[in-house]
């Protein structure tokens, strides 16, 4: 009797862990549908439009040098100016935060320690969803970087080049997430 209850709570495990997979995909594909949609219809702003002319006017030296007078970090112009390199059109702006928005969701999924249903709701708010996918802005980056720093945190002597490479891009996304940084990586060597 015991061997037949081991399967059956086998068998639903595996049931389960298929039912959640496919919830997951129909919501990445449906946020990614819907952002592309939002984000094609979104009209730039003047400071999302006023980074894509920083990144395509300047060299690499030139945008840090204008940072100082942004008031942001240049992680974000510098991840423009390769878009740029590799031949984006401004129209199609809207792009680079839904990938990097969907890259955040995908490490969201793949973290063990969060609920299920915060998993699929998460993505769907107002600052995920609006602020970090659609318009074009530097903390765009904040999603997916604080998504995989969840999803290494628990082995995070393991992986403290990665860890470490992770903050350092996160310190560079805004002064905030500077704050944020600073204050994890402090931990490391407390």
């Amino acid at each position: 009797m015991a061997i037949k209850g081991d399967k059956m709570n086998t068998i639903k495990a595996k049931d389960r862990k298929i039912v959640c997979w496919i919830l997951e995909f129909v919501s990445i594909i449906s946020f990614v549908f819907f952002a592309i949609y939002v984000g094609k219809n979104h009209e730039p702003w003047a400071d999302e439009a006023q980074s894509w002319l920083i990144a395509r006017d300047n060299n690499l030296l030139d945008i840090f040098k204008t940072m100082r007078y942004e008031g942001t970090p240049a992680l974000w112009h510098v991840l423009l100016k390769i878009c740029i390199i590799f031949g984006m059109e401004y129209k199609f702006l809207y792009i680079v935060p839904i990938l990097s928005t969907t890259i955040g969701i995908l490490y969201l999924y793949k973290n063990e320690n969060i609920p299920f249903i915060f998993k699929l709701l998460l993505p769907f708010t107002y600052f995920i969803f609006f602020q970090y996918t659609v318009v074009a802005r530097s903390y765009t980056l904040l999603f997916p970087l604080l998504m995989m720093i969840a999803y290494i945190y628990k082995n995070k002597e393991k992986n403290l080049i990665t860890y470490g490479i992770l903050l350092f891009l996160l310190m560079n996304v805004s002064l905030h997430s500077f704050l944020l940084a600073g204050r994890a990586m402090g931990r490391i060597f407390i």
